[in-house]
């Protein structure tokens, strides 16, 4: 049986896009995280989930969201959980959140925690999950909403700051407050004592932007609170900090593993603090100071929001290398966090950037629904670009380095899914630490052994698992190859083991394809046709590959194309030209040889050529259309007028001749486009080269003996009118005169008349039975005299 799936030929676009990308292996270590926003429904859920009895879609959202993240390389997910003091998981302390059920303080109608469910599915997948808190926001948008009884700012209203922008009422914690401190400290220290998230991250909401008009709002609180501050801007920086420390310190005395991130504006403070920068001085203005952060030790990595591309007053190239040596200076990670709006080529040169700086460590990616759904290219230039391979998180040396135990018993099961296997293995015990494996590693060679450099090198990676089992994917990565898997086993802070040493094969690849159509050398390849070959009960994918010359180099190639199916339709191949196809096929065991090529000419015609009318002014309004005709059957010829849209005057099918001779008069003084799509038994040609003409002027409809003394444009009649009325007007000498007429939003419908005429009366018919009924305005310039007049037509 041949089935058949039509493809568009996309492989160019990658070659040329990707090629030098390509010529760089990833490393086996980076940070590939994406920032899961929940606030104002931004990633997840959508604003038709936002409701309590959604809970089943939302959670099936949320497992194509993360699985789009998989196939796009990212490792770690940045999970918000808290945007304004509210919840998206079970919370003790505050209620749950507006933007999960639409009504604050209203739990999924299914009794479901959104949060253990992303901690389940992302660690199902080898994902790491970071829960995000905003500390401080209480309300983004007061008034948007009604908050719940037991939210903080009706519970404890003395520990809310108002501050106002042009456009918002912006509701913040009092970060100077001790029980505050205390309050922020609770809530995360809940979540990390009840939930098993791999972070704690904090983005750059601390004290209010500066549009916010923070001025002396938390005065009061200065002067209860100063701890022996004298300077406002000090203590505020100093409550931010306090908070911070605190975190860190409840984190590891809780579970050391889990990291604490922090992710502040880009900027900590501009010129001459950070050579050749200039901005926003978050250090002054909201009173962060990321630096202290680090120096104290008290963050494990730092994520500063370089949302800017190369060059500038913000330039990516100075900011990413300042942070970089920051952190390095003081043992912690930085991993740069970027924004898809600034373009995939831009997002892939600042990734290649941070991988040639080795103090480095990763990104953040903000933000996860604009890479699943390929906003600018984004998720596409990473699956096959910089993350085309997985990627292991990186060690952090300041904590737990004893590597775990290996898993042992890796082996071959029979998968639920026909014709599938799945590796297993067995958990390893606890390490010398107590630490036991938390993900493993599955790494997929072509050799039947393998090096310590092999372990190295990420192209033998083939997948993460939070799960002591994987089903293997069978997709056709190269040919002619025999497939071993290995496995080994991660610690929750990402130490590797050394493989369980047992390498296994599932089978051997496939038997070279047998091609089923066309035959060699067929001279009419049909358009639209699928290429088709005999399925192999061995096989699961089949590549194909489609080239101008039998080398099938990248210059020739036309497309790849991947499938389980046993046909593919090209589409965007040329008339008349030779092609050459092969096929290989592959299976979970390996990957068989190519096809011999066989080779077939596009039979469908060339595009005709037009020949005439020319490109000229002052054309006939009764013109002849010719082209040249070349072994085809019939014709199509397509006239339309030069309006927007394009309004069709002529749609001629079936034409035999090369030729068409128009019967009704075109339009005076009109620009019209045109051009011939031919046929023949193997299909169409793509239409020609558009022709493009403007009639002559038309011939007035009368001119009256009279000799006027002024120019003037007389109301039609009748009016209203259906279909033809008529236009009258004076010319009181002679001069260039052109009258046209419009519609309601002011686009040209007709030139009634645009050309020399002597002195005298005139009257011009206007037959307007190709228009809708409505008001249209007719206008009259005879150079430096111009009229309008407005008249109404009634079908």
């Amino acid at each position: 049986m041949i089935s058949c799936h039509r493809f568009v030929p996309t492989i160019l676009l990658l070659t040329i896009s990707f090629h030098l990308v390509l010529a760089q292996v990833p490393p086996k270590r980076e940070f590939r995280g994406a920032w899961i926003a929940t606030v104002t429904n931004l990633d997840w859920p959508s604003q038709a989930l936002k409701n309590p009895f959604e809970g089943k879609n939302q959670r099936d959202a949320l497992i194509a969201l993360l699985d789009q993240l998989i196939v796009a390389g990212i490792n770690a997910v940045v999970f918000q959980v808290r945007p304004e003091c509210d919840a998206l998981y079970k919370s003790p302390y505050e209620p749950w959140s507006h933007w999960l059920t639409g009504t604050q303080g209203t739990a999924p109608s299914d009794g479901y925690d959104p949060l253990e469910f992303a901690i389940q599915e992302a660690h199902r997948r080898g994902m790491e999950l970071h829960a995000w808190f905003n500390p401080y926001r209480a309300h983004y948008n007061f008034g948007s909403y009604p908050n719940s009884s037991t939210h903080v700012i009706n519970q404890h209203p003395d520990w809310v700051l108002t501050a106002i922008s042009s456009t918002r009422t912006l509701k913040i914690l009092d970060p100077g407050l001790p029980q505050v401190r205390d309050h922020v400290a609770k809530v995360i220290g809940d979540v990390v004592r009840r939930y098993d998230i791999d972070g704690v991250h904090m983005d750059d909401y601390f004290y209010p932007y500066p549009e916010y008009n923070l001025t002396n709002q938390d005065a009061a609180t200065f002067a209860s609170h100063s701890r022996g501050f004298t300077d406002v801007k000090e203590w505020r920086r100093d409550n931010v900090n306090l908070l911070i420390r605190q975190i860190y310190d409840s984190v590891q005395a809780t579970k050391p593993y889990v990291k604490f991130g922090m992710s502040p504006f880009g900027i900590w403070r501009p010129d001459p603090y950070v050579p050749g920068i200039f901005g926003l001085d978050a250090y002054n203005t909201i009173y962060c100071d990321a630096l202290a952060w680090i120096r104290g030790r008290y963050i494990d990595y730092i994520t500063p929001q370089l949302y800017w591309p190369f060059g500038g007053g913000t330039d990516y190239g100075r900011l990413q290398p300042w942070w970089a040596d920051s952190a390095s200076a003081y043992g912690r990670h930085l991993y740069t966090g970027n924004i898809t709006t600034v373009g995939a080529s831009e997002i892939g040169r600042q990734i290649d950037f941070n991988r040639g700086n080795p103090k480095v460590k990763g990104s953040i990616i903000f933000r996860a629904n604009l890479i699943a759904t390929n906003s600018g290219g984004v998720r596409e230039l990473l699956t096959v670009g910089q993350y085309r391979t997985p990627a292991l998180a990186p060690v952090l040396s300041w904590k737990d380095t004893v590597k775990p135990n290996a898993p042992s018993n890796l082996r071959a099961v029979q998968s639920a899914t026909a014709n599938l296997y799945d590796l297993r293995w067995d958990k390893p015990g606890a390490a010398a630490d107590g630490d036991t494996a938390f993900r493993y590693v599955v790494y997929r060679f072509t050799k039947s052994s393998y090096q310590p450099s092999d372990l190295e090198n990420s192209r033998n990676l083939l997948a993460l698992s939070g799960q002591n089992s994987v089903t293997l994917p069978s997709r056709i990565d190269t040919t002619d190859v025999q497939y071993y898997f290995e496995v080994s086993a991660l610690d929750r802070n990402n130490n590797e083991s050394q493989p369980g040493g047992t390498l296994i094969t599932l089978g051997t690849p496939p038997a070279i394809p047998l091609l089923a159509y066309p035959l060699d050398a067929e001279q009419n390849f049909p358009k639209g046709e699928g290429l088709k070959w005999l399925k192999d009960p061995t096989a699961l994918r089949y590549k194909l590959q489609v080239a101008r010359a039998s080398d099938f180099l990248s210059m020739s190639l036309v497309g790849t194309f991947e499938t389980p199916d046993t046909a593919v339709t090209v589409s965007g191949l040329a008339a008349q030209g030779t092609y050459y196809w092969r096929v290989v096929a592959g299976n979970q065991g390996g990957v068989g040889s190519y096809t011999a090529p066989r080779s077939f000419k596009a039979g469908w015609p060339l595009p005709p050529i037009l020949l005439a009318p020319p490109i000229a002014n002052n054309v006939s309004r009764m013109p002849t259309f010719s082209w040249t005709s070349s072994g085809v059957t019939s014709f199509r010829l397509l006239v339309t007028d030069n309006t927007l849209p394009p309004r069709t005057v002529l749609d001629v099918v079936s034409l035999s001749d090369t030729f068409y001779v128009v019967t009704q008069p075109l339009e005076a003084f009109k620009i019209y486009l045109w051009k011939v799509m031919a046929f023949n038994a193997y299909g169409s040609s793509e239409w020609s080269t558009e022709g493009r003409f403007r009639t002559e002027s038309a011939t007035l409809a009368e001119r009256e003996g009279t000799l006027p003394n002024e120019f003037s444009l007389s109301q039609n009649y009748p009016n209203p009118f259906n279909s033809t009325t008529t236009i009258r007007f004076s010319m009181a000498e002679r001069r260039m005169a052109n009258l046209r007429v419009y519609d309601v939003l002011g686009r040209e419908v007709r030139v009634l008349l645009d050309g020399m005429l002597e002195a005298g009366v005139y009257t011009i018919p206007f037959n307007a039975h190709d228009l809708p009924s409505g008001v249209y305005f007719y206008r009259l310039v005879a150079e430096e005299f111009v009229e309008v007049k407005k008249l109404q037509l009634l079908r």
